[in-house]
């Protein structure tokens, strides 16, 4: 959004919780609804506001909303919209999606994180985000990592980011037993994350969906090891899919330990796809052109 209002100098009302009280005096031109809620809600102040609305639809949003109220919420108003931002092709029938008004506006990098020289990596694995989700899989990401420290004792889990899961997930890979294998970096400035994942053999994010993680270890030249779910759909090479078992993510972990030109190979491919797809350019232009075609 951030690059849209630069380059084309739209403005937003991204319509959420914190910005409800500015949303009928703010300027707008276009209202991006995100989260099941604010689908219904933001679908009435677009009318009352004149402008069109995008509902930004997100796997996240829908699986964090565990009272059926707002799910029905979202379900009554989930074609309303002028447009539908998905970040999974596979939404569109899973939701009964309007594919007339669907585009798809998958979790993008930074384009200058694929210019950045490669570097060797350490012996370690990475997972970088903020430690508020529990559907990225902590427990399981831990217990296969103590399985693969079975074969690569020497190998380190880097996990940066901060958020109120950490005491447990702490707490968790010293009840495991390695918890002198895991090095805990707090929160990692933003020019530090490519040096993070670049300094990793390949980086880890265990949630079934597509999502902002995968597409940074790409950018830096670097696979991934996910699990399988939705986001087999969606023709990713880079990210290794594994079933959501201790055994199976630590068959795979170790595979990409085991097997440098795998890595090299996966890693060569997910940069080049941030380069031709999944970088913030190129979504700011795919948005620019659904809005030029809804304010027109």
């Amino acid at each position: 959004m951030a690059k849209l209002s630069e380059k084309h100098g739209y403005e937003f009302l991204l319509f959420d919780s914190d910005t409800m009280h500015r949303a009928f005096t703010a300027p707008i031109d276009i209202v991006v609804a995100r989260a099941p809620l604010y689908h219904a809600v933001g679908y009435y102040l677009s009318r009352v506001r004149r402008v069109p609305l995008i509902n930004d639809f997100r796997d996240p949003y829908t699986l964090f909303y565990r009272r059926r109220f707002f799910p029905t919420m979202f379900l009554l108003h989930r074609n309303l919209g002028d447009a539908i931002s998905v970040s999974m092709r596979a939404y569109i029938a899973e939701f009964r999606l309007d594919p007339g008004k669907v585009f798809y506006n998958p979790n993008a990098a930074p384009l200058e994180w694929t210019m950045l020289v490669d570097r060797e990596p350490k012996q370690q694995i990475c997972f970088v985000g903020n430690l508020h989700n529990r559907h990225y899989n902590f427990p399981l990401m831990l217990e296969a990592f103590r399985r693969l420290l079975e074969v690569r004792p020497q190998l380190k889990l880097v996990v940066g980011g901060e958020g109120p899961l950490l005491p447990e997930i702490r707490r968790l890979a010293v009840e495991t037993g390695i918890g002198s294998s895991v090095q805990f970096l707090g929160k990692v400035a933003y020019d530090d994350v490519p040096r993070m994942i670049a300094d990793s053999l390949f980086g880890i994010a265990l949630n079934p969906w597509l999502g902002q993680k995968q597409v940074e270890y790409a950018a830096c030249s670097r696979p991934c090891v996910g699990v399988r779910g939705r986001i087999d759909s969606e023709a990713v090479p880079w990210i290794v899919t594994a079933d959501p078992s201790p055994s199976d993510v630590a068959e795979k972990m170790a595979m990409l330990v085991m097997d440098e030109s795998m890595r090299t190979y996966l890693g060569e491919i997910g940069r080049s796809e941030v380069k031709r797809f999944y970088n913030w350019d190129k979504m700011a232009e795919l948005w620019h052109e659904v809005i030029q075609g809804l304010v027109s």
